[in-house]
């Protein structure tokens, strides 16, 4: 045999066996939370998050957290799930319950956020291709064939181009990694970055926040009700 051959025949198989493996293990940890064995699932789903960044398993360890009582930490990992998958109808109902149940304040939005949170990542660079192919064959065939359909289809495709083009630019700044977090327990906000500074606010466990900037072992958070300092041991990063 071919050992080019050969040896693409075993990367299969070694990959086949790991997407197998995993999927058993994705499969156990279900039993587990169906046999409310919430603890045993948590376990199992952490590892596989480990390896695989997929919303499945940040949203079953959100269920895990939310069966065992910790709301903090099921607001974070609902929100992982939502960046990957946006538009899931049982994610962002259970973001709301969960936020409910924290008393967390509505954090007003622009239009173009917003737009941003409707889709995932992958599903813009995908929009942002295929209008690029699509401006492209337009011009083509329009400067080789002169077709009036096409003509009046470039200003469009780029115009859909350029907007898609700001959403994923966005989308970008909006999710860096590092700048989203949930906060794990209820702390003070500081006017400083040290326990020095005096106290200006009091915020909740499982709040979402903005962080701006870092400064030793303190990060500056952008609130709802303003900028503060927190330690930054008390945040979980929804993005890392």
């Amino acid at each position: 045999m071919d050992m080019k051959k050969f040896l693409k025949i075993l990367v299969f198989i070694g990959f086949s066996t790991l997407i197998y493996a995993n999927t058993n293990l994705f499969n156990k940890a279900i039993k587990l939370y169906e046999n409310q064995k919430f603890e045993d699932a948590l376990k199992v789903f952490s590892d596989l998050s480990k390896t695989y960044k997929n919303w499945q398993i940040f949203y079953n360890i959100g269920n895990c957290y939310y069966r065992l009582g910790d709301l903090p930490r099921a607001h974070l990992y609902y929100l992982k799930a939502k960046r990957l998958n946006p538009r899931d109808k049982n994610i962002n109902y259970n973001i709301s319950v969960v936020r409910e149940m924290l008393k967390l304040e509505k954090r007003e939005q622009g239009f173009i956020v917003r737009i941003t949170e409707f889709f995932a990542e992958r599903e813009l660079k995908i929009i942002i291709i295929v209008l690029n192919f699509i401006l492209v064959l337009s011009a083509f065939i329009w400067l080789n064939f002169r077709r009036e359909f096409f003509f009046w289809l470039i200003p469009f495709s780029l115009i859909f181009f350029l907007f898609f083009g700001v959403i994923f630019y966005t989308k970008c700044e909006f999710e860096k990694p590092g700048k989203w977090g949930v906060l794990l327990e209820s702390t003070s906000v500081l006017s400083g970055p040290s326990q020095t500074y005096k106290i200006i606010a009091e915020v909740p466990a499982g709040m979402d926040v903005e962080i701006l900037e870092k400064e030793g072992d303190f990060v500056l958070m952008n609130l709802p009700t303003g900028q503060g300092w927190i330690e930054e041991s008390k945040i979980a990063k929804v993005i890392k």
